[in-house]
C-alpha cells in the first residue's frame, strides 16, 4: 500500500522586529519556515547551539526543536509559517536535524512565494503547490527517515485513533484493546514501532495539538484543555508549563506576536 504525505498549514503571519525583540523559548508543533527580510535573528537551540540567520535567506526549524529567538540591528521584517508534514497521520521530520538554511536560488524563490499571502483561491493552489517543491528541496538535505507502519498496521490505527479521540479519558489498557493485544505486549510493541511508550505518545499527541489551538486562533485555555483530554485548566497548564517552560497563554502570545 502506497504512504500517503500530508501537508497542512498550522499558522503564518508577518511583523517588523526591532533590535533586541525576543521570541520566548518555545517548541512549535510544525516545521518552521522562517524569512528575515533585511535583518537577522539570533537563533538559541536546546543544549546550547547557536545560529545566526543573516538576512535574506530561509531559517528551518524541525517540529518539536525548542528554540528562542533575538532580534538583531538593524530593524527587518519577518515572515513565518509553519507546516504540519504527516506520512499515513504520523508526524514526521520531529527532531530532524535540519541544514539551518536552505541553499540555492530556486529554494529561496520557492520560499518567498509561498510567504507572501495568496490572495485569491489560484494563490491558495500555487502555495499548495509551492510547499510541496519546498518540502522535496529540504529532503534531498535531510537523512531519511523510517516511514510508518502501513494504514493497515495495528499501530497506526492506534495512532489514528488517538489523534481522533484525544479528548477521551484514554488509557494504556484501552489503546491495547483497540490493537488487540494485552497491555504488556501492546506496550512493548507500539515502543518498538513509535520509539515511545503509549502514554507518552499520547501526552506528546495532545500537547501538540493544544499548541496548534494556541496558535490558530482565541479559543479559551479551558476549551483547549477538554478539547486536547486534559483532566482541567490547571492540569493543562502545569504540564504544558513543563514541558515548554511558559503558560500556554504567553506561548500563544510568542507565535502570534513573534516569528
Amino acid at each position: 500500500m502506497a504512504n500517503r504525505c500530508e501537508l497542512r498549514l498550522l499558522f503564518s503571519g508577518s511583523a517588523r522586529r526591532d533590535p533586541g525583540y525576543q521570541v520566548a523559548w518555545r517548541r512549535l508543533p510544525g516545521l518552521l519556515v522562517e524569512w528575515a527580510d533585511g535583518g537577522a535573528w539570533r537563533i538559541e537551540l536546546d543544549g546550547g547551539q547557536v545560529r545566526t540567520l543573516p538576512a535574506g535567506t530561509l531559517l528551518l526549524l524541525a517540529p518539536e526543536r525548542r528554540h528562542r529567538m533575538t532580534a538583531l540591528a538593524p530593524a527587518f521584517t519577518s515572515h513565518w509559517l509553519v507546516i504540519q508534514v504527516t506520512v499515513d497521520g504520523v508526524p514526521m521530520l520531529t527532531g530532524a536535524e535540519l541544514p539551518p538554511t536552505l541553499a540555492g536560488a530556486q529554494a529561496l524563490r520557492l520560499a518567498r512565494r509561498i510567504l507572501q499571502p495568496a490572495g485569491d483561491l489560484a494563490g491558495v493552489v500555487r502555495q499548495g503547490a509551492d510547499l510541496h517543491l519546498l518540502l522535496g528541496e529540504l529532503l534531498t538535505a535531510v537523512p531519511p527517515q523510517p516511514l510508518p507502519l502501513p494504514r493497515a498496521g495495528r499501530i497506526a490505527e492506534v495512532v489514528a485513533a488517538i489523534d481522533e479521540r484525544l479528548a477521551e479519558p484514554l488509557t494504556r489498557r484501552d489503546l491495547a484493546r483497540l490493537a488487540g493485544l494485552s497491555p504488556t505486549r501492546f506496550h512493548a510493541v507500539f515502543a518498538a514501532a513509535t520509539g515511545l511508550a503509549p502514554m507518552a505518545w499520547l501526552r506528546r499527541a495532545r500537547l501538540r495539538r493544544a499548541r496548534e489551538l494556541l496558535g490558530a486562533g482565541d479559543l479559551p485555555i479551558g476549551a483547549i484543555a477538554s478539547r486536547c483530554g486534559f483532566a482541567s485548566p490547571y492540569h493543562f497548564s502545569r504540564l504544558f508549563h513543563r514541558c515548554e517552560g511558559c503558560t500556554p497563554s504567553a506561548w500563544r502570545a510568542g507565535v502570534q506576536h513573534g516569528g
